[in-house]
C-alpha cells in the first residue's frame, strides 16, 4: 500500500483559500504612508520567509545537522524590504 503524501492545503475545508496569514490592508496602507508600527507589522509578518532565505543547513564534524542563519543577509533583505514598502502599490497586486 503506498503512502499519501501530506501536503499543505492553502484551501480550507470549504475549498476557500484561506487567507488568514495576509495582513490587513489597513496595515498596509499604513506601512506605505510610513507608520513605523505598520513597517514593523510587514517585517514581522515575512520574518520567517526572510530567515528560511538567509539560512543554510549544514553538518557539523560530529555529524549532526544544523541550521544557521546568515544576520547580515537577513538584515540586508530586511532594509530592502522596508525600502520598497513605500513604492508598493495595493492595486497593481491584485
Amino acid at each position: 500500500m503506498r503512502k499519501k503524501n501530506k501536503k499543505r492545503s492553502r484551501n480550507n475545508q470549504s475549498g476557500n483559500k484561506n487567507y488568514s496569514n495576509l495582513l490587513p490592508f489597513e496595515t498596509i496602507e499604513a506601512a506605505i504612508s510610513g507608520d513605523e508600527t505598520a513597517i514593523y507589522e510587514v517585517i514581522k509578518n515575512y520574518g520567517s520567509y526572510i530567515m528560511c532565505l538567509a539560512g543554510q543547513d549544514g553538518l557539523s564534524g560530529d555529524g549532526r545537522n544544523y541550521y544557521i542563519v546568515d544576520k547580515i543577509k537577513s538584515e540586508i533583505m530586511k532594509i530592502a524590504l522596508i525600502e520598497r514598502i513605500p513604492k508598493f502599490d495595493p492595486a497593481y497586486s491584485i
